[in-house]
């Protein structure tokens, strides 16, 4: 369980797209609401130290794509996204970790604050900011003697990743 909560923090914390800042309108440019979601529960995704999950964009700029949820960010990330890539800085603001011993899943929801740094093909020039949220959950096996495996080694079973950013965004 140790190492799936060190896992979760560090995907957590830094592939998580937020932190805020003020959105200029572009004069010539798209502006409006862009909500970028998506989930797994694939369990290679759920082991992985680096999770990549899958996403969909919508408002503005319509497409789909990819976050990488693990490694060192410094406080930013990059969507990588087909219509293009969406550089972020964020900051957590809040975190929530529980540990169900009935059920032994172990839950994560962290969240924070993101601002738009830079974007490529249709997210040229984009500006913007806005909220996110990161739940990871994890099923741990039982041990023979009944209680969950919460010992550093134990591997999930079964779980599932969902990320979700919202916010202002204006694009050339």
């Amino acid at each position: 369980m140790k190492r799936l909560i060190t896992i979760t923090a560090a995907a957590l914390t830094l592939g998580l797209a937020a932190s805020p800042a003020a959105s200029a309108a572009v004069a010539s440019g798209k502006s409006g609401t862009e909500v970028i979601q998506g989930s797994t529960t694939r369990l290679s995704v759920i082991k992985s130290k680096a999770p990549v999950v899958p996403l969909k964009a919508h408002g503005v700029v319509d497409t789909y794509g990819t976050i990488n949820l693990g490694g060192p960010t410094n406080g930013k990330s990059t969507l990588y996204l087909h219509a293009g890539h969406l550089r972020v800085k964020h900051t957590q603001t809040r975190t929530k970790q529980s540990f169900n011993p009935k059920t032994c899943v172990v839950s994560q929801v962290e969240g924070g604050v993101y601002t738009v740094l830079a974007g490529t093909g249709k997210f040229d020039g984009a500006t913007g900011h806005g909220k996110y949220a990161v739940d990871f959950t994890a099923k741990f096996p039982r041990l023979k003697n009944g209680k969950c495996n919460t010992s550093p080694s134990a591997v999930p079973i079964s779980g599932k990743i969902s990320f979700l950013a919202y916010g202002p965004l204006s694009v050339r």
